[in-house]
Protein backbone atom coordinates (compact mmCIF):
# COMPACT_ATOMS: atom_id res chain seq x y z
CA UNK A 1 0.00 0.00 0.00
CA UNK A 2 1.39 3.35 -1.09
CA UNK A 3 0.84 6.35 1.18
CA UNK A 4 1.35 9.78 -0.33
CA UNK A 5 3.37 12.26 1.65
CA UNK A 6 1.69 15.66 1.85
CA UNK A 7 3.59 18.60 0.48
CA UNK A 8 2.44 21.11 3.10
CA UNK A 9 5.22 23.57 2.28
CA UNK A 10 3.99 23.72 -1.30
CA UNK A 11 0.49 24.41 -0.04
CA UNK A 12 1.75 27.20 2.22
CA UNK A 13 3.54 28.67 -0.81
CA UNK A 14 0.33 28.65 -2.86
CA UNK A 15 -1.85 29.99 -0.06
CA UNK A 16 0.59 32.81 0.70
CA UNK A 17 0.54 33.79 -2.99
CA UNK A 18 -3.25 34.05 -2.97
CA UNK A 19 -3.19 35.88 0.36
CA UNK A 20 -0.78 38.45 -1.10
CA UNK A 21 -3.19 39.04 -3.99
CA UNK A 22 -6.04 39.44 -1.49
CA UNK A 23 -3.92 41.92 0.51
CA UNK A 24 -3.29 43.96 -2.64
CA UNK A 25 -7.03 44.00 -3.35
CA UNK A 26 -7.76 45.11 0.21
CA UNK A 27 -5.12 47.83 -0.13
CA UNK A 28 -6.78 49.21 -3.25
CA UNK A 29 -10.17 49.04 -1.55
CA UNK A 30 -8.90 50.91 1.51
CA UNK A 31 -7.13 53.62 -0.49
CA UNK A 32 -10.07 54.16 -2.83
CA UNK A 33 -12.50 54.39 0.10
CA UNK A 34 -10.27 56.58 2.21
CA UNK A 35 -8.34 55.20 5.13
CA UNK A 36 -8.94 58.09 7.51
CA UNK A 37 -11.92 56.33 9.07
CA UNK A 38 -11.02 53.89 11.81
CA UNK A 39 -12.64 50.52 12.39
CA UNK A 40 -13.92 50.13 15.94
CA UNK A 41 -13.53 46.74 17.57
CA UNK A 42 -15.24 47.05 20.92
CA UNK A 43 -13.71 50.11 22.53
CA UNK A 44 -10.55 49.99 20.40
CA UNK A 45 -10.32 51.96 17.15
CA UNK A 46 -7.98 50.46 14.58
CA UNK A 47 -6.71 52.04 11.39
CA UNK A 48 -7.44 49.78 8.38
CA UNK A 49 -3.82 50.13 7.26
CA UNK A 50 -2.75 48.57 10.56
CA UNK A 51 -4.88 45.52 9.84
CA UNK A 52 -3.43 45.40 6.33
CA UNK A 53 0.14 45.61 7.67
CA UNK A 54 -0.46 42.79 10.13
CA UNK A 55 -1.97 40.54 7.46
CA UNK A 56 0.84 41.43 5.03
CA UNK A 57 3.44 40.58 7.67
CA UNK A 58 1.81 37.18 8.25
CA UNK A 59 1.66 36.61 4.49
CA UNK A 60 5.35 37.47 4.20
CA UNK A 61 6.19 35.08 7.02
CA UNK A 62 4.28 32.24 5.36
CA UNK A 63 5.87 33.09 1.98
CA UNK A 64 9.35 32.74 3.48
CA UNK A 65 8.33 29.45 5.12
CA UNK A 66 6.91 28.35 1.76
CA UNK A 67 10.31 28.75 0.12
CA UNK A 68 11.13 25.34 1.55
CA UNK A 69 8.49 23.81 -0.70
CA UNK A 70 9.98 25.04 -3.97
CA UNK A 71 10.07 22.10 -6.37
CA UNK A 72 10.26 23.68 -9.82
CA UNK A 73 10.66 26.98 -11.65
CA UNK A 74 6.97 27.91 -11.37
CA UNK A 75 6.87 27.61 -7.60
CA UNK A 76 10.15 29.50 -7.32
CA UNK A 77 8.77 32.39 -9.37
CA UNK A 78 5.57 32.32 -7.34
CA UNK A 79 7.56 32.52 -4.08
CA UNK A 80 9.75 35.36 -5.28
CA UNK A 81 6.74 37.23 -6.65
CA UNK A 82 4.86 36.76 -3.38
CA UNK A 83 7.75 38.04 -1.28
CA UNK A 84 8.40 41.00 -3.61
CA UNK A 85 4.74 41.95 -3.83
CA UNK A 86 4.25 41.71 -0.08
CA UNK A 87 7.37 43.74 0.71
CA UNK A 88 6.33 46.44 -1.75
CA UNK A 89 2.83 46.52 -0.29
CA UNK A 90 4.21 46.79 3.23
CA UNK A 91 6.54 49.62 2.21
CA UNK A 92 3.77 51.63 0.56
CA UNK A 93 1.24 50.97 3.34
CA UNK A 94 3.76 51.91 6.04
CA UNK A 95 4.69 55.14 4.27
CA UNK A 96 1.01 56.04 3.83
CA UNK A 97 0.34 55.24 7.48
CA UNK A 98 3.18 57.38 8.82
CA UNK A 99 2.62 60.19 6.32
CA UNK A 100 -1.06 60.27 7.32
CA UNK A 101 -0.14 60.42 11.00
CA UNK A 102 2.28 63.25 10.26
CA UNK A 103 -0.39 65.23 8.40
CA UNK A 104 -2.90 64.66 11.24
CA UNK A 105 -0.46 66.01 13.82
CA UNK A 106 0.16 69.26 11.91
Amino acid sequence: MHIQKRNWLGHINTYSFFCSLICVGIFFFITSKGFDSNISIGSIEVNPLTILLISSTLTLLFAVIGLGGVKNFRTMVMSILTISLTLLLMLVATSLYWFGRFIDSV
